[in-house]
């Protein structure tokens, strides 16, 4: 379970930091980019229930997880850490082509990596569309937007993803090791 605990908070990361989103003021920027990342994530946790040694009660258990919890704290978490602006700015690059070549291909290698299948698996994006990627998470904006999930405070995403994964995880009696 370890390389799938790693693979769901990677998958995350990388979700908190590429998203996919396009709206107009700040509280439905903040509720969008949250809306997005827990869909990203629940696409995650649909693979959990295919990962070998649980049995059925547990995969049926793990394909009912609520995040809708977690969406509340997450949308919470981004307004207040940052602006509506840069909200906007952040789903504005989020919905871009590179974006979205990232994000479809990364989520597709995690889902594989944890031994699941793709039937059309996306192209791997262009050496450009990385740079778009990278040269954005290098920004400004970027930085603090990973600051915002990376943060190993109480409000930092990753750590509230992860804290909320595993105890919905428990109550389905499968165990996250670190």
């Amino acid at each position: 379970m370890n390389l799938l605990k790693n693979n769901f908070v990677g998958l995350i990361s990388v979700l908190m930091l590429v998203g996919c989103s396009n709206a107009i003021d700040s509280d439905s920027q903040a509720e969008k980019l949250a809306k997005t990342t827990i869909e990203q994530a629940s696409v995650v946790t649909n693979e959990i229930k295919q990962f070998a040694g649980l049995n059925d009660e547990q995969k049926s258990c793990v394909e009912k997880i609520d995040f809708s919890p977690m969406e509340s704290k997450v949308k919470t978490i981004l307004e207040k850490a940052l602006t509506g602006e840069e909200l906007k700015k952040i789903n504005e690059f989020n919905a871009s082509e590179p974006a979205q070549a990232f994000i479809n291909y990364r989520r597709e290698q995690t889902i594989i990596a944890t031994g699941g299948t793709v039937d059309k698996p996306s192209p791997k994006p262009s050496e450009q569309q990385m740079k778009q990627v990278l040269e954005f998470r290098e920004s400004d904006l970027g930085s603090k937007y990973a600051e915002v999930y990376e943060s190993e405070e109480q409000g930092g995403l990753a750590l509230a993803m992860e804290n909320f994964l595993t105890q919905e995880l428990t109550k389905c009696h499968v165990e996250m090791t670190k």
